[in-house]
């Protein structure tokens, strides 16, 4: 597959998706994008900036305590362990590796929603924001969201990746959610590591990849919102990563 097919397969792919922004970068070109800049309700993409904020401002080391009190629903393990103590490195490997939103909010709880805007303007991410908790469905009923690009999102995972050491690139390879982008192949042990983080919530299905091969990078952002069959959306999310992963090991 040469790339003018990649690229005609992904506008197939994407036919009929209206709420939805894709960018796909090869060796640092983008090649396809479509709705790069349109905000989005963050899901558990706000992980992102969370996770490059705290790499900047906390020891690794440190201890967090959780108790009853900081225990929040959705997807996590916390939840079912209710108390003890843990690093800053635990705790942030559980927000990515498993998504956990109770340990998204210990992590906002030590650096404050303040410190991590900031820290997204500072870093040239206008169109980022962090602006409730996890599952704070109070805060839904008001209107009060995380918000993010298709933009945004994958140059958080790039400078995530330029700046993370091995523990913190573990933490994305071993990612538990892989039935998006990578869904269609990751099982079949093709020469192809993923790196990812998704997001997902009412309505609200995010991916945000970087697929490498041997000499390749492929760095990959599919965000949707308020899809009519959200089965066709995962499928077309899986079309995507595979349509990448085949241009890529054809090279």
């Amino acid at each position: 597959m040469n790339m003018t097919e990649l690229v005609d397969e992904l506008h197939d792919e994407l036919d009929g998706f209206a709420n939805c922004a894709v960018i796909v970068k090869i060796d640092d070109r983008i090649v396809f994008e479509k709705n790069l800049n349109v905000s989005f309700p963050a899901a558990s993409l706000i992980k992102l900036p969370i996770l490059a904020c705290a790499m900047e401002n906390l020891n690794f080391e440190d201890l967090i305590s959780l108790k009853k009190s900081n225990i929040v629903g959705g997807a996590g393990v916390l939840q079912i362990l209710q108390s003890g103590e843990f690093t800053v490195s635990q705790i942030l490997g559980l927000m990515i590796s498993v998504s956990d939103n109770t340990a998204a909010n210990l992590i906002i709880n030590e650096l404050g929603m303040k410190k991590v805007n900031s820290w997204l303007q500072g870093n040239g991410f206008p169109e980022t924001h962090l602006n409730r908790y996890l599952m704070d469905v109070s805060a839904l009923e008001k209107g009060i969201d995380n918000r993010t690009t298709a933009s945004e999102a994958l140059r958080l995972l790039e400078l995530i990746s330029k700046k993370a050491d091995k523990q913190t690139k573990d933490w994305f390879l071993n990612q538990q959610a892989r039935y998006k982008l990578p869904g269609a192949f990751d099982e079949l042990g093709w020469p192809i590591q993923v790196f990812n983080k998704t997001g997902e919530g009412n309505g609200v299905d995010h991916d945000v990849a970087r697929f490498i091969t041997t000499n390749h990078i492929t760095d990959v952002a599919v965000l949707s919102t308020s899809q009519s069959d959200r089965t066709k959306t995962l499928q077309m999310m899986q079309q995507v990563g595979l349509s990448i992963a085949n241009y890529e090991l054809d090279m």
